[in-house]
């Protein structure tokens, strides 16, 4: 009982972990309360090694498929890899929670065998691979030295017998053993970080050995494919993937943003810049009722009556950080921020944070674009079709105005153009071109391809920008709701007297608006998100509480055994005390008086025996019976009467011996009957 309660803990430990890594709720209670359950199962099903190997086999193929399925469209939230380290810790506590319920082999007594806390192990370490915050990654690792913790009791109590004994005892035993533990552990947590860095460039290689060999992404990636907000707007459309909480609607808010295109994709150009939390803050930013860090995005102006947008992101996406145009500041739990050359924000992979705040601000004045910026800005690709600067030539041809420019394209492409989602693009060819001159259906990425194109040729700096356009507000909370669907394309274009502004360049059909939901499905939402808030609060408590507790605690703790003079002395008694307790039987048994058992008895008599007949040359050999030896005993000719008497004692001996259990009577009989010497004789 004891060590099933032990499993049981080390399971709650693991479903904490990836309660806290990837937000699972149901999966964890769920296998925790079977594992309960499963406490007071006597006798479990009992199934062959063999077969127990084949199952578990089989069932890794069924999660392994499970996992392909879910991620093959790449609309997965973690991904490929964070998807499949996710599926593998799933699997390894599910077969710990088989444990409790299938015994493998004969013995049915108990199915908890040694491997499940190392199963759980694997399990940790695959839950560590999630993508995390910098405290989620603390509290993480707190957990998993308890869960070390856990194992050294879940071993003493397996009571193990180990083949090689060491020289130490059970307490070198139990050094080693936490030893190997931490070792595994640390193993995972280097692991975790690697994969943490280099996540995305595996997740490229899943791809490409799935079969996909092209530069291809869903929504907000590296790269902008001319499908890949149509796959993100296709699969569950209905599916929240932001919730905004702001008095106005957020409108257009960026994730991604490009500069440099080229047969059917757009490019990231120039190095992203590090920004590092500001120490001085404006009123407004202080506000904010969040210990996070704050960053500068953009210079701009801010009011005491600033808007305020706070983004809850449910799926995670690389790093993206979901904002504005005019974000000044943006607040969140990452312990340092990159910035691109189109102004888009995003946090290293391994601080993914889907909650932060944005600050929005006011242009002071718009500051002219340098001849770098504004040459990245209007460069067009060396083979594009000349029949589209012929066409950009003719649209522009009485434009005086950047912003003439910008509603001429808006109304050409707009008016003359029918949006789809159901788009094929060619497979050869320039995809802009065939759009435009064959003029069939498309969806909002060409409609946004095109119309950055053609300013560009009419001399206007533009870029292409993926996000979502939030206008859905929820009748039963100030919060606004973008859906899978409201993601979009758009253009952003410069304008010397406006700055940087939008370009909606897409048909009204295929402009996202705001969803005809019942009222229903909306209270529905808004009482899951009030759930959200209290488990984030309730997950932001615990993590700041137990990472502070620690901290002081740690701190206190060092400063009174090492400054005062009662932390000095009873520093000294607890050494004593450890050092007594973990040698105590040692020490116990050094003075314990020496206690012989029956048999250490009948062995010293026999050896009496055999050392008085050595001297008379007769010596018992080690294949020699005690009966054999007796007949040579009595025949010997220098023994006389005395012979005769030792030999009927190792016929008595060996009837002892062999024949009934040794008790003190049978050992004291035996010492009295024995016959002295021939010299103590006389």
């Amino acid at each position: 009982m004891m060590l099933r309660g032990l499993g049981v803990i080390l399971l709650a430990l693991q479903g904490l972990v990836m309660w806290l890594m990837a937000g699972s709720v149901w999966f964890p209670v769920t296998c925790v309360a079977l594992a309960t359950v499963g406490i007071f199962v006597r006798r479990p099903y009992s199934i062959r090694q063999e077969r127990a190997i084949l199952f578990s086999l089989l069932f890794a193929l069924l999660v392994l498929l499970r996992w392909w399925v879910e991620t093959a469209s790449l609309t997965h939230e973690y991904g490929r890899l964070f998807g499949l380290a996710y599926a593998c810790a799933q699997y390894f506590v599910m077969l710990q929670v088989a444990a409790y319920f299938v015994a493998v082999g004969s013995d049915r007594r108990t199915s908890l065998t040694p491997m499940l806390p190392l199963f759980g192990i694997i399990a940790l370490v695959c839950a560590g691979n999630i993508p995390g915050t910098y405290r989620q990654l603390i509290l993480y690792q707190l957990v998993s030295l308890v869960y070390v913790l856990a194992t050294a009791l879940y071993f003493n109590q397996c009571q193990l017998r180990p083949s090689v004994r060491l020289a130490g005892g059970r307490w070198i035993r139990g050094v080693v053993l936490t030893l190997v533990l931490v070792m595994v552990l640390g193993v995972g947590t280097g692991v975790n970080v690697l994969v943490s860095q280099f996540g995305t460039h595996i997740d490229r290689w899943f791809s490409a050995w799935a079969g996909n060999t092209e530069v291809r992404a869903v929504g907000f990636s590296t790269y902008g494919t001319l499908n890949s907000i149509s796959e993100f707007r296709s699969y569950e459309g209905n599916k929240i993937a932001l919730r905004v909480i702001a008095d106005q609607p957020p409108h257009y808010l960026r994730g991604v943003a490009f500069s440099t295109y080229g047969q059917g994709i757009w490019y990231p150009t120039g190095e992203s810049k590090q920004l590092l939390p500001e120490e001085d803050v404006p009123e407004v930013v202080s506000s904010i009722p969040r210990d996070w860090e704050a960053f500068t995005v953009r210079d701009l102006q801010l009011g005491d009556d600033a808007v305020i947008q706070e983004v809850r992101s449910q799926t995670r996406v690389d790093g993206v950080l979901f904002g504005g145009l005019n974000t000044a500041w943006m607040i969140t739990d990452s312990l340092y921020l990159e910035q691109d050359t189109n102004d888009v924000v995003q946090t290293r992979i391994e601080d993914i944070s889907p909650h932060h705040f944005n600050v929005l601000g006011e242009s002071i004045g718009p500051e002219p674009l340098t001849d770098a910026e504004f040459e990245l800005n209007t460069t067009v690709p060396a083979h594009m079709d000349p029949r589209l600067e012929m066409l950009a030539n003719a649209l522009f041809e009485d434009a005086t105005t950047t912003d003439e420019k910008i509603r001429i394209v808006e109304e050409f492409l707009s008016t003359n153009y029918e949006y789809s989602l159901d788009v094929t693009l060619p497979f050869q060819g320039e995809p802009l071109s065939h759009f435009v001159f064959e003029q069939f259906p498309a969806h909002c990425e060409l409609f946004a391809s095109a119309a950055a194109i053609l300013l560009r040729l009419g001399g206007v700096p533009t870029r292409y920008v993926n996000g979502f356009l939030v206008t859905e507000g929820s009748p039963y909370g100030r919060y606004w709701i973008a859906r899978n669907r409201d993601a979009h394309a758009w253009v952003e274009a410069f304008d010397p007297k406006n700055g940087w502004v939008v370009v909606e360049a897409t048909p009204p059909a295929g402009v996202p608006q705001a969803a005809s939901v019942s009222r229903l499905s909306y209270f529905w939402d808004y009482v899951k998100f009030q759930f959200e808030e209290i488990a984030e609060a309730f997950r932001q408590s615990v993590t700041d509480g137990l990472i502070a507790t620690v901290s002081v605690g740690a701190a206190l703790i060092i400063q009174f055994f090492t400054t005062t003079m009662p932390g000095w002395f009873l520093g000294i008694v607890l050494i004593v005390v450890v050092v007594w307790w973990q040698f105590r039987f040692r020490i116990v048994r050094y003075f314990e008086p020496v206690t012989h058992s029956p048999w250490d008895a009948y062995r010293q008599h026999l050896e009496t025996m055999d050392q008085r007949l050595v001297q008379y040359d007769l010596k018992r050999a080690p294949s020699e019976t005690l009966h054999s030896f007796a007949k040579r005993v009595e025949c010997a000719p220098d023994l006389d009467g005395w012979g005769k008497q030792a030999a009927e004692w190792y016929r008595r001996y060996a009837k002892r011996r062999y024949a009934e259990p040794p008790t003190q009577e049978s050992v004291k009989a035996l010492h009295d009957t024995m016959p002295p010497e021939p010299s103590e004789s006389e």
